[in-house]
Formats: structure tokens, C-alpha cells, sequence
């Protein structure tokens, strides 16, 4: 019987130790080298950015409100005069009564006459006696022809004044009317419903403005405005109130009449404007909207009443010497 060899199979070639010890070598120092970069990497890898939430943003603190600005010392307001048209000094007919005409148009007269134009003031040995002595001139028949019982209307104080103005040896460069009350065309704007930026816009060296107010007793819900009288005044500043800042709504006036009282004050008034009604004065009547009340500020001659202005009257002078 043939018995299983057991001779060995021929052996395999082997590779050198060298080799079989390198490449186990290269193989661990691949794996470690994979093993250190997993962990350096983890160890080194940058944090996730973690952003701080944003400070809260608070409303800055509230400032106080400032300090109202002191009242404007406008020069003109303060050295034009506040005369009284029923100072007894005057010794007119009807004891003045009636004489707010002139004695409005004097104020601005005797600031002129201080400002660049002398010869406008009559002589006299003080101011006072000057204004007194212009009032008793410019109501005269050869001026404003002012009546004791009815007063001067614009058909008087517009002449007159011309004519004042052209005997003191100056000329007028600018003499106009708006308003519906009744007066010469010479001076004339075509404008029936007076304006205010117009009115201040005479403020000026050389220059003087006026309001004739009505007086008007209401309807009732302002329904019709009947009118029964009117009134002069001497506007000496426009477009600003008695701090100082800008209001196209204000003006400021010298009222000639008693119940405004004898001492000088700068009357501070709201001008607003009316919307619906009627404007009745006799047989005339005609809407009241776009017409303009003065009211906050006013003195009023009769509780109850309303002052509409009714026209205006603005001037401007030539320069001396012209």
C-alpha cells in the first residue's frame, strides 16, 4: 500500500525580512500618523463661532424741553408810540372819541420821524406835544377830515396822508389799500381780502402799516357777522410771538382806543381765519370766508363782539433826499 507521503510541499518564496519588517513598519507609522491627524485635527480644529448677543439698545434718555427764548426786544415795537385817542391834552371835537384814525396813523408818523424823516413831525418843544399837535392836524379838514360822530374812513385817512407826507417835503414810493370798506382806486389793489405777509411785509425803515378792524356781532354758529362800527390800529410787528418765534398768525399792535387802557403796551393778537357766515353791513352781504378775526389778545370794545379786519393800509417812503 502506498502510504501518504509526508514529504512537504515545496516552500513558497518568502520576502526578505527586511521587507515584510518595513512594510508592517510603514504600515503602523501610516496608522498612527491617520490616528494623530484624527486627533490633532479634532484637537486643534477652530471652536464653533459663538456670537455674544447684541447689547440692547435703549432709547436715549429724554432731553428736557428747552428753555423758551427770551422775548424779542424788537426796537420798533418799543420806541413807536401807544398813544390814547381820548387824551384830554388833544382838545378835539367829541373829546377823541372818534379820532382813532389819526391818532393811529401818528404813531407810525412819529417813528418815521425819529428813523430818518424829521420834517414829519410837527414842531414842538417835546415829542409828546409833537404827536399831539400831529393828531390835531391830520383830523383837520385840509388832512383825514374825521368826523365826531362817524370817524375817518379809508377815504379820508389815504388822502390825508398823502398829503402829509408830500407838504413835509418826502415822497411816497408805496401808499396802497386791501380791504372791501370803501376808498379811492389811486391806491387800489384789486385785493378785497387783506393779507398778512403783505401787511408785515411794510415793516420796514421807511415803511409803516395799519389795520381797520370792524366790529360785528355774531349770528348764532357764526352764521352771519352784522357789522355796526370799525376801529384803527398801528401794527408795529408782524410774524412772531412774544418769545420771539416765528408765527405767521401773530400781530402786534399800538391800540389808540381808552378800553385798551393809557399805558404803553405791545398788544400781542391771533389772527384766524373764517371759514363760513356771512359779512352783513347795511345792504351789503357778501361771504365771510376767507376774511380773517383777530382774536386771542384783542381788546374788545363791546362783550360779545368779533373784530373782522376790514382793510389795510401799508406805506412806504422814499429815502430822504430822493
Amino acid at each position: 500500500m502506498v502510504e501518504p507521503s509526508t514529504a512537504s510541499a515545496p516552500d513558497r518564496p518568502r520576502a526578505p525580512r527586511w521587507l515584510v519588517t518595513g512594510v508592517l513598519g510603514a504600515g503602523a507609522g501610516l496608522a498612527c500618523t491617520l490616528l494623530w491627524l484624527k486627533l490633532g485635527t479634532a484637537a486643534t480644529a477652530p471652536a464653533p463661532v459663538v456670537r455674544a448677543p447684541a447689547p440692547k439698545l435703549h432709547a436715549p434718555p429724554a432731553r428736557a424741553a428747552p428753555p423758551k427764548p427770551k422775548p424779542v426786544l424788537r426796537r420798533r415795537a418799543f420806541d413807536t408810540p401807544d398813544f390814547t385817542q381820548t387824551d384830554p391834552e388833544l382838545g378835539v371835537p367829541g373829546g377823541g372819541n372818534s379820532y382813532c384814525g389819526p391818532v393811529a396813523i401818528s404813531n407810525s408818523v412819529m417813528w418815521l420821524s425819529s428813523h430818518g424823516y424829521p420834517k414829519l413831525a410837527p414842531p414842538g418843544p417835546t415829542p409828546h406835544e409833537q404827536q399831539l399837535e400831529l393828531v390835531r392836524r391830520l383830523g383837520s379838514h385840509h388832512y383825514m377830515a374825521t368826523s365826531p360822530l362817524s370817524g375817518t374812513g379809508a377815504f379820508g385817512i389815504l388822502p390825508g396822508l398823502a398829503r402829509w407826507v408830500r407838504d413835509a417835503g418826502y415822497q411816497v414810493e408805496r401808499l396802497e389799500y386791501e380791504g372791501w370798506r370803501g376808498h379811492a382806486l389811486a391806491y387800489d389793489v384789486g385785493v378785497r381780502k387783506p393779507d398778512l405777509h403783505w401787511i408785515a411785509s411794510a415793516l420796514h425803515p421807511g415803511g409803516a402799516a395799519w389795520i381797520n378792524v370792524g366790529w360785528y356781532k355774531p349770528g348764532p354758529g357764526g352764521q352771519a357777522y352784522r357789522r355796526h362800527g370799525g376801529h384803527w390800529l398801528t401794527v408795529v410787528d408782524a410774524e412772531h410771538d412774544e418769545h420771539g418765534a416765528p408765527d405767521a398768525a401773530v400781530l402786534v399792535l399800538h391800540d389808540p382806543a381808552p378800553y385798551a387802557g393809557t399805558k404803553f403796551e405791545n398788544t400781542y393778537v391771533r389772527v384766524e381765519p373764517i371759514d363760513h357766515g356771512w359779512i352783513l353791513d347795511g345792504k351789503n352781504a357778501f361771504p365771510a370766508k376767507g376774511y380773517a378775526k383777530v382774536g386771542e389778545g384783542m381788546h374788545i370794545k363791546r362783550e360779545g363782539d368779533v373784530a373782522i379786519i376790514d382793510g389795510a393800509v401799508v406805506l412806504e417812503l422814499a429815502p430822504p433826499g430822493a
